[in-house]
């Protein structure tokens, strides 16, 4: 019997609201012993609704402890006026954003003592 090797790095996030999906940008992260340290990023593109429901998933699946979900216009990356979307323990389940440009952040706390990573769209809300 074989066992899956240790991850290194976090795992993916995927952003699914409805038929649409889409893999995060790994931002900043302390993950067992590594780590990486990155600005606000514009993130994976994708188009949504306005205010459509969002699920993101971790693939891996690893236990969650909190998140938060943010929203920033993309034009405005480095001023960093977030608008909260959200915020849990569990499973990660929010609205986005209103009509615009955002750049849209998902901070995870993992369970079990192994870190935290943040995870980045480039949502067009329609």
């Amino acid at each position: 019997m074989t066992s899956e090797p240790a991850l290194i790095e976090p795992p993916d996030a995927e952003l699914q609201s409805g038929a649409v999906v889409g893999i995060g940008a790994l931002g900043s992260f302390s993950f067992r012993e590594t780590g990486q340290s990155a600005p606000w990023l514009a993130g994976t593109p994708i188009a949504l609704p306005e205010a459509a429901p969002i699920e993101v998933d971790l693939d891996p699946a690893l236990p969650v402890d909190s998140w938060t979900a943010a929203a920033v216009p993309s034009t405005k990356l480095q001023e960093i006026a977030a608008v909260s979307l959200g915020e849990g323990t569990g499973p990660i389940r929010f609205d986005g954003p209103a009509a615009g440009s955002w750049s849209v952040m998902v901070a995870v706390r993992f369970g079990d003592g192994l870190g935290s990573a943040s995870y980045f769209w480039a949502v067009t809300a329609e």
